[in-house]
């Protein structure tokens, strides 16, 4: 917490006027990306790929760090904070697979919510590759979740 408040400029006691502790600043940070995330959606309609998809790579990228805590951190939380945390993902997951459906109407629905959960998972895992040597920049991104599409290029 001491950490937190030298980086932002000012004493940990403030910090910990808002936050409890270390769970509830987590929890706080990790709702709160999935929170911009869930408010982008409805925002980007795929069913215009190549206008889209960039638009859905900048959120993604743009909240990397919530896919970051909640691998590296989630396991601090109490249950309760788990749960509520998953029931966040999960609305996001559905809401994209919606759009996902929509875009693509030849789908299963279990084809959709599985695509749906990989671009969840392409933007909240920045690193990729072998160790921590490989970063996806928003390109690939790009490149990923438009070949997803059927794009070549986006």
């Amino acid at each position: 917490m001491s950490d937190i408040a030298d980086a932002v400029a000012v004493n940990a006691s403030a910090v910990y006027r808002h936050f409890p502790g270390k769970q509830q600043l987590l929890k706080a940070v990790v709702f709160d990306g999935l929170a911009a995330i869930r408010r982008q959606l409805p925002d980007i309609d795929l069913t215009d790929p190549a206008a889209s998809l960039p638009m859905l790579a900048e959120v993604m990228i743009a909240n990397r760090h919530v896919g970051i805590l909640w691998d590296r951190e989630a396991r601090h939380l109490p249950t309760q904070d788990q749960a509520e945390l998953r029931a966040e993902i999960d609305g996001a997951a559905s809401r994209l697979a919606t759009a996902v459906a929509a875009a693509r109407p030849e789908l299963t629905a279990a084809a959709a919510d599985l695509i749906a959960w990989i671009l969840l998972a392409l933007g909240c895992r920045p690193i990729i590759g072998f160790g921590n040597r490989w970063r996806l920049r928003g390109p690939t991104v790009n490149g990923c979740v438009g070949r997803s599409f059927g794009l070549k290029q986006i």
